[in-house]
């Protein structure tokens, strides 16, 4: 049926020359003149003496089957491509995350505490109007920061990055504890709050943080959505049979319609939505009550009618899954803070090679300079450098290659390597290995908050930070870059009768740190030239710091982030915003008690 003798001919003649069964495929033409694809199976034949006797062939037609192939290999491009998107997209999520974490609790840290330092009135006296003013920001910074605790839990948990702490809670005193949260707000709208429970099990398995988060949240909708006069309780049951454990919140509120029942889970969607709501929110509450519960392997229902209030019933089973805390320990730091005498510039632009040249020369440091990333490797084996300032956009190869390679190679990997770049990716140069990362145009201050003294040459400058003579009283060492977190922070200790130290990043924190042997120190950890994680190992490195107490103070408060604290060596964390209340009782707590002070206002020395 096929009018391409030719190449059928061709495909007979392979079976003779090969002498065996052939499945050759070939593009034929029908006698319609439609193009078909066909696979051409032929085998010979013999008599009894093995002399050939012919060749038998078929043609069959596999235009579907070849076209049916050809779809499902495009259709798997296109999964592979979606796939690869979905990875990407995952990742800036996270790193999103993570971004707008510190960027949104830096800020509220200062308001909040700033709001909470006047408010205890200890510099001045505040006027009545003030105090409410104040009581005003510091209400609306509280209610902001729970806003983005909830979008930071919703994304976490969507995105599998959310891990549970499974601990024995004590049922009664833990439900005790949950209603503290709500009965002021119950007594100004005078609804009674009651509180029942059964005797059947007294603790259960549970991450006491989420499941304090999932009944906080639904007793504060109970009280919003409670008339005055009304009354809202929790009650706990338990049963051993189905191996489970109920808690109920239940209102005499406003009640929801089974029509809206099945909007209150869903995330950023309110029952009543409308310009004129009459309650705040987001919608996100629910939403997170929901996905936490599942996570902790339970369901939350809704009993409800319209005018005689609601009872939402969060189930939890009474044996939990084990559950394995991940943390990445983070990479070791190469740094070796020895001194720097010499330094190889790699910069192809030999004007901001010769602007570097001369900073570096005010800092007592001899510098060589080479033009291309092509054999840096080399020059940095010829010069025997201290340290090494890298350009990203270089001729030939880039700084990432030249970075990886001076990292890979033996005689080099142990040399600093700061990058001095018009790339702004400073997260990337950590990752592959460099000490700092400085934007051009980078100026002699930039460098010099990294040369400090005690590790640049014997002809440096005199250090930009000058300190006085500590008095007796407790010296506390706080590393932060912030500077509304700098005086919040200190002025709040300096009150409390504390000698403040500043640094601005983690090289001046371990230089200071060993040179006025601070009582205290306190870390943040994302800063500049160098993080807390690395200056707190550095800290510990030497033996005369085994003792000395350091708060991981800091805007990080993902999973495993208190872990990774400790794990470089940190006394104890606090992520911010923190109270600075508890933050000085931390302090009193953590301080020897060879140098503990009275608490009380005076005036202190500080320095920054």
């Amino acid at each position: 049926s096929f009018t391409d003798p030719a190449r059928a001919q061709t495909a007979i003649q392979i079976v003779l020359n090969e002498k065996k069964v052939t499945n050759y495929e070939l593009t034929a033409h029908a006698r319609d003149g439609k193009e078909t694809m066909v696979s051409y199976n032929a085998t010979t034949f013999y008599d009894r003496e093995r002399r050939l006797q012919g060749v038998f062939a078929a043609a069959r037609d596999v235009t579907e089957r070849h076209r049916a192939d050809e779809n499902l290999r495009r259709a798997l491009n296109e999964l592979n491509k979606a796939n690869a998107e979905l990875a990407q997209t995952s990742r800036l999520k996270d790193e999103f995350l993570a971004n707008m974490s510190h960027e949104l609790r830096t800020p509220l840290n200062a308001i909040l505490g700033l709001s909470e330092s006047l408010l205890e009135q200890v510099s001045a006296t505040l006027t009545p109007r003030q105090v409410k003013s104040i009581t005003t920001i510091s209400t609306s910074g509280q209610h902001l920061l729970m806003l983005i605790n909830d979008i930071l839990d919703l994304s976490k948990i969507e995105a599998g990055k959310l891990e549970l702490v499974y601990e024995t809670v004590q049922v009664e005193d833990f439900c005790q504890s949950c209603l503290v949260f709500v009965r002021t707000q119950a007594m100004q709208k005078k609804i009674n709050v009651a509180f029942t429970h059964d005797d059947g099990v007294a603790t259960i398995p549970a991450d006491a943080k989420r499941l304090k988060q999932v009944l906080v949240n639904l007793l504060t909708n109970a009280v919003k959505f409670t008339p005055e006069g009304g009354r809202i309780g929790l009650t706990v049951q338990t049963s051993p049979a189905e191996a489970v454990v109920r808690f109920t919140v239940w209102d005499t509120g406003i009640g929801i319609a089974p029509t809206d029942a099945a909007k209150l889970f869903r995330a950023f969607t309110q029952i009543d939505s409308g310009l004129s709501r009459a309650q705040e929110g987001t919608g996100l509450g629910l939403a997170l009550v929901a996905k936490l519960v599942e996570l902790q392997g339970g369901s939350v229902t809704l009993e409800s009618e319209p005018g005689t209030g609601s009872r939402f019933i969060v189930t939890l089973p009474l044996v939990a899954a084990a559950c394995e805390a991940s943390s990445a320990k983070p990479p070791e730091s190469s740094a070796n803070h020895r001194i720097y005498q010499r330094a190889l510039i790699i910069e192809d632009d030999p004007t901001s090679g010769s602007i570097l040249e001369n900073f570096l020369l005010d800092f007592g440091i001899t510098s060589f300079l080479h033009l291309q990333g092509e054999a840096a490797v080399e020059a940095a084996l010829r010069e025997h450098p201290d340290i090494i300032l890298l350009d990203i956009l270089l001729p030939g190869e880039s700084g990432w290659v030249v970075l990886a390679k001076l990292k890979a190679h033996p005689a080099t990997r142990d040399i600093p390597v700061i990058i001095v770049s018009f790339v702004d990716e400073p997260r990337k140069s950590l990752a592959l290995g460099a000490v700092a990362h400085f934007t051009k145009p980078i100026t002699r201050a930039q460098l010099a908050s990294f040369f400090t003294p005690g590790l640049v040459g014997p002809s440096a400058t005199a250090s930009p930070f000058p300190l006085t003579q500590p008095d007796e009283r407790p010296l506390i060492l706080l590393a932060e870059d912030n500077q509304a977190n700098i005086d919040t922070i200190g002025d709040y200790l300096k009150d409390r009768g504390y000698v403040l130290h500043y640094a601005m990043n983690g090289l001046i924190a371990v230089n200071l740190t060993r040179q006025l042997h601070p009582a205290l120190i306190l870390m943040d950890i994302q800063m500049p030239l160098m993080d807390g994680l690395t200056a707190i190992r550095e800290i510990r490195a030497d033996a005369q710091f085994d003792a000395t107490p350091i708060v991981a103070l800091t805007a990080l408060a993902m999973p495993g982030d208190r872990e990774r604290c400790v794990a470089a060596g940190a006394t104890d964390y606090m992520s911010k915003p923190v109270s600075l209340k508890s933050l000085a009782e931390l302090v009193k707590r953590l301080l020897p008690a060879a140098v503990r002070t009275d608490p009380s206002p005076h005036p202190a020395l500080s320095t920054k």
